[in-house]
């Protein structure tokens, strides 16, 4: 299985991680698919798990897909010259935002809330580029 998860990891440059929803009270208050080092975070499903160290990240962007009936927020972090794919349905989405505002500052402490209007649009945001 280790064999297959380095091959997947080399095919492609990006990963994305898709998870079904769960009840209101458990994403506030979980970890979910997320373990946290000093130095970064560790994300898991069954068959994946991929490092990343707060220093590797290179840009964090945000959007809405529109699904015809709800919005979707979807985040890509970019980091080591590959792209992280996760959505608010993540396992630990809102632990994971609150730890990203603590790591970095430069990341506006509402985007979570003003990504959301108007309805139905992209709302493309960059919240992190690290200068160069």
């Amino acid at each position: 299985m280790e064999k297959i998860k380095t091959i997947i990891l080399k095919l492609f440059n990006k990963i994305e991680f898709s998870f079904s929803s769960e009840s209101s009270q458990k994403k506030h208050n979980n970890f979910g698919a997320l373990e946290y080092e000093n130095d970064g975070f560790v994300i898991k499903d069954k068959y994946l798990s991929v490092d990343i160290k707060w220093d590797d990240i290179n840009k964090i962007e945000v959007y809405k897909k529109d699904l015809f009936t709800v919005d979707l927020i979807v985040m890509e972090i970019t980091h080591d010259e590959k792209i992280l794919v996760i959505d608010e349905k993540l396992p630990g989405w809102f632990q994971f935002i609150l730890k990203l505002k603590e790591i970095f500052s430069e990341i506006p402490r509402d985007w979570d809330l003003t990504i959301m209007n108007p309805a139905f649009e992209k709302n493309y945001r960059v919240l992190f580029e690290k200068k160069v």
